[in-house]
């Protein structure tokens, strides 16, 4: 019998140390200083004053594509390129991914239950439903297209990407309490309640999900693509409740 080689299907990081420096500087701006700074601005400057809260996220995300394409388009390339070289991992890495996203769902569901805790729909999916109803295009693309371009290379490919090399257990739990935080932490601020953080829980799911999808295809764009199908489904079902934008 020939013997064939095994196919290499440990991580690897395709982010060169230049881009991990850019995803770096960029990752807390797009975090906490453009979302702190952008309504400093709009109070400020008659141009943004005029925007709508669809309009601000627009130019929110629209500035962290532009800081993507530039610095990260040849991760992006090198990452679509795997891809194209293991399309069956690509493949599995995301629908494994969604799989883990539903059957985590169910989990925290059942224990929010069990510890008797009813936290309904998260701020953030409720401040998202009201700029759906209102601008349902321009919300699709930048949920759709232009969120998952902008925090999978962030979250994914910076986070997990420079921890998973030395500890797996360690780039799931940061990479996913980070992603889930950066999706409540401005909910607890403004309402100055740090209850609101317990919002967290209905996060992690998805965000394990991701991670679990870059982790097993080798390529960002399987969380990618996966998020854009979430966050799609997720505008199909605004009357459930079911966000994870």
């Amino acid at each position: 019998m020939e013997n064939r080689p095994i196919p290499n299907t440990d991580f690897t990081n395709l982010m060169s140390k230049g881009e991990l420096i850019a995803a770096a500087i960029y990752l807390p701006i797009h975090a906490l200083g453009l979302p702190l700074g952008l309504g400093w601005l709009a109070e400020r400057m008659p141009a943004l004053a005029a925007l709508d809260s669809t309009g601000l996220n627009l130019v929110y995300y629209g500035l962290g594509m532009a800081y993507v394409l530039i610095l990260l388009r040849c991760f992006l390339r090198r990452s679509f390129d795997a891809a194209l070289d293991a399309k069956g991992r690509f493949l599995l890495g995301i629908i494994g991914g969604y799989a883990m996203d539903i059957g985590l769902s169910f989990v925290i569901s059942a224990l929010l239950l069990v510890f008797g805790l009813e936290l309904g729909m998260s701020p953030n999916n409720q401040a998202v439903m009201a700029e759906v109803t209102a601008d349902h295009r321009r919300m699709a693309v930048m949920v759709v297209v232009m969120a998952p371009l902008v925090e999978e290379p962030l979250f994914r490919g910076l986070l997990f990407g420079c921890i998973r090399p030395r500890s797996r257990a360690a780039a799931y739990i940061v990479s996913a309490l980070l992603f889930s935080l950066y999706h409540v932490w401005q909910y607890a601020v403004i309402y100055a309640d740090p209850a609101m953080l317990l919002y967290i829980l209905l996060y992690l799911p998805v965000s394990i999900g991701l991670a679990w999808a870059y982790d097993r295809s080798g390529s960002i764009w399987a969380p990618m693509v996966m998020h854009g199908i979430v966050n799609a489904v997720s505008l199909s079902v605004l009357n459930s409740g079911l966000f994870t934008l």
